[in-house]
């Protein structure tokens, strides 16, 4: 899977054989002497203005083109950019909404999967990623308090056209929570989201250095063992 993610740069990996190897594109050189960070990142709306700005993110589709040459499994589109904890509708439909449909689009016509990541809050992007784009896998879909996101709400609205991936808080239930709790609440969210398929536990972001293993071993063991059970 090759991961590409807009916010406050570009980031950027690719995952292969289950090892994350990190690609740091974002540093290579693009032109004029400054990198693709500089033209897509922040950075680049600050320095170029919205208008350059999305010329050169549609630049960056160019070669996502090249990439899908490559036949990759998945594209990891989004990041930080889109989330409403930052922004708004009518900015996200305005610059992010174009790139996402273009992206996702070139990836239907190449039989690649895209999966679409905006963290923090996205409830009210749902269904404008599910109506409007070609995405078929989004995430994190947050929870209270980092997000806004009902999952099972969105699985009844939504699951016959997204798979869902998610949606444990990490910051407060991952770091403080029993292993006992953990069980508790990822089979209740595989009971609620999983029927039908188009479910992907997860986590709501990624866990802080500081979370117990024990949580995090607790949870790979009952995605393994009830969510297979709950197939």
């Amino acid at each position: 899977m090759l991961f590409l993610g807009l916010g406050t740069g570009l980031g950027s990996a690719l995952i292969t054989d289950h090892v994350i190897m990190p690609m740091e594109l974002a540093h290579l050189p693009y032109k004029k002497g400054k990198t693709f960070e500089d033209f897509v990142g922040r950075r680049g709306i600050a320095r170029l203005g919205k208008q350059k700005w999305r010329h050169a993110v549609d630049d960056v589709v160019t070669r996502l083109k090249a990439a899908l040459a490559a036949r990759p499994d998945e594209i990891m589109l989004g990041g930080s950019a889109s989330s409403l904890s930052a922004s708004s509708v009518r900015n996200f439909r305005k610059y992010d909404l174009p790139f996402i449909q273009q992206a996702a689009a070139l990836c239907r016509t190449a039989g690649v999967f895209s999966h679409l990541h905006i963290c923090g809050k996205s409830a009210r992007l749902v269904p404008i990623i599910a109506n409007e784009t070609d995405v078929d896998v989004m995430e994190p879909l947050e929870e209270p308090p980092g997000g806004d996101v009902d999952l099972a709400e969105v699985k009844r609205r939504y699951g016959r056209r997204l798979c869902l991936k998610g949606n444990i808080n990490t910051f407060g239930f991952m770091l403080n929570a029993t292993p006992v709790q953990v069980e508790e609440k990822a089979k209740r969210l595989i009971d609620d989201c999983a029927a039908g398929g188009g479910f992907i536990l997860s986590t709501g972001d990624q866990c802080g250095r500081d979370t117990p293993d024990a949580n995090l071993f607790k949870l790979v063991e009952v995605a393994q063992t009830y969510g297979r059970r709950s197939r």
